[in-house]
């Protein structure tokens, strides 16, 4: 038997297993969490599983015209690369399509190209199929050039996701991504020179990568909620009384001192004018959003308080922690707001505010 044959099926089986598995747990942490941000990243690591199962079905194919078509579907190992992109820049902006995410499509769509119009350069011996040459020179450039742009891209974003970390399980978890990242880079780099140098049949950077982004994965899964770490910041969260009392006020970014008494008489304001001029006089049940300029403005009223959230950007998960807070600070201190006057000292809040928004601080 052919001991490259093995090595590179016995290596490509685990990374299929791995990426698959990993898969199944991100799809479901989605229908849990309803994070978009998730879909990326399960893209991703179903994109390797496919391209990892096509490689060894090539690999085993019982004529040379099913290996070369199988072959060509090798594209699949790039657009897992392009979904990681697209992943890292949905944790850097609100929408993932930028200018990075064009550039490393463009590469993505030039080396495709190139290796759909190239008919493959096989061999076969001792009952396994190995791929000499899938691209030419033009597209291995171009995978080369793409590969490189995206690692850079990827590990730059989840530096800054790990700079921005405060909270140790959250600086824990972005040091979990940052490292598994240049590893999974450094060793997927020296796998291919090494296949490159010594022996051209050997494939091992599938193996490598698997076990790199499935550490990737697997810390994801521990805290999904990750996502919105450079995407949403949360500067001041408040609780008023609907006659415009101040009950509690934190800030979570300093920025510009601003006067919380007339924040709340703001609030109060534009929630009566609301009801005047629209004739209603039930509280709103969902989540009321104000732009000015860069910050949004989020209300939400329960019995007699609303609560108030100033952000950059709103998110699901941004709304529901304001719901669960509000009615949570109604139920917990009612019988304080209840009394004439009577606010709530930060001490009492500030654990109802930690255990709602854990979450979504950094």
């Amino acid at each position: 038997m052919n001991s490259i044959g093995i090595i590179n099926l016995a290596s490509t089986f685990a990374a299929f297993i791995s990426t698959l598995v990993v898969s199944i747990l991100l799809y479901w942490s989605y229908r849990k969490n309803r994070i978009v941000n998730t879909l990326y990243l399960m893209g991703f690591f179903l994109a390797l599983s496919l391209h990892n199962l096509i490689f060894m079905l090539a690999t085993l194919s019982f004529s040379e015209i099913i290996a070369k078509i199988l072959f060509k579907l090798m594209f699949l190992g790039p657009l897992g690369v392009l979904l990681l992109l697209l992943f890292a820049e949905s944790l850097r902006t609100y929408s993932p399509y930028t200018k990075v995410s064009f550039i490393g499509t463009f590469l993505f769509a030039v080396t495709t190209a190139d290796e759909l119009l190239l008919s493959p350069v096989l061999s076969y011996r001792d009952g396994f199929w190995f791929a000499l040459k899938l691209r030419s020179d033009i597209g291995y450039v171009s995978l080369m050039m793409f590969y490189f742009f995206a690692s850079l891209m990827v590990i730059y974003v989840y530096f800054l996701m790990y700079k921005n970390s405060v909270s140790q399980r959250k600086r824990r978890q972005t040091f979990i991504f940052l490292l598994s990242s240049i590893m999974g880079f450094i060793g997927t780099m020296l796998a291919i020179l090494y296949e490159i140098l010594f022996v051209h049949e050997l494939v091992l950077e599938f193996l490598i990568i698997a076990i790199a982004s499935s550490i990737l994965g697997i810390a994801y899964l521990s805290n999904p909620y990750v996502s919105f770490l450079l995407v949403n910041k949360i500067y001041k969260i408040m609780v008023v009384q609907n006659t415009g009392l101040l009950c509690y006020s934190r800030s979570v970014h300093e920025e510009k001192k601003i006067n919380d008494e007339i924040i709340a008489g703001f609030i109060q304001a534009i929630l009566l004018f609301g009801k005047e001029s629209l004739g209603s006089r039930t509280p709103y049940t969902d989540i009321c959003v104000f732009s000015f300029g860069d910050r949004r403005i989020l209300l939400k009223e329960y019995k007699d308080i609303i609560g108030i959230m100033i952000v950059d950007n709103t998110s699901d998960a941004i709304k529901n922690a304001l719901k669960e807070f509000t009615i949570k600070f109604w139920d917990n201190f009612k019988d304080n707001i209840r009394e004439p006057g009577a606010v709530i000292t930060p001490e009492k809040a500030d654990e109802l505010f930690l255990r709602e928004f854990s979450l979504l601080i950094p």
